[in-house]
């Protein structure tokens, strides 16, 4: 099975960029259900469909945030080829944006596909 993931960089708690990834679940032999980012390569097993999508969205805040707290957030999704886009804002253009990582926090949701 597969299934689309967005994933928000929110800075004080509004959207400036979303990412778009996917994620296939299989089960495996002994009944896990392991679940891997396509484009990251990030993976997550649990004995439950519920359990294994709550893994692999926890895994995957955690490996985008640690990225975005190196500094190195644009350059890696670029490199691992994940399609983002970034979304205007009111007050400043999101490319004018400075993205302190205190202030800045990617999430997960579901994309209805």
């Amino acid at each position: 099975m597969r299934d689309s993931l967005i994933s928000f960089l929110k800075h004080n708690g509004s959207p400036v960029m979303v990412a778009l990834l996917t994620v296939d679940f299989l089960r495996d032999e002994d009944g896990q259900w392991v679940a891997t980012c396509l484009e990251l390569g990030t993976v997550a097993c649990a004995e439950s469909l519920e359990q294994v999508r709550e893994e692999v969205r926890d895994a995957l805040e955690l490996q985008l945030n640690g990225m975005a707290e190196l500094g190195y957030i644009t350059e890696y999704l670029k490199e691992m080829g994940v399609s983002c886009f970034l979304v205007p804002t009111r007050a400043k253009p999101p490319h004018a944006v400075h993205l302190d990582p205190t202030k800045s926090r990617w999430e997960m949701a579901s994309a209805a596909v």
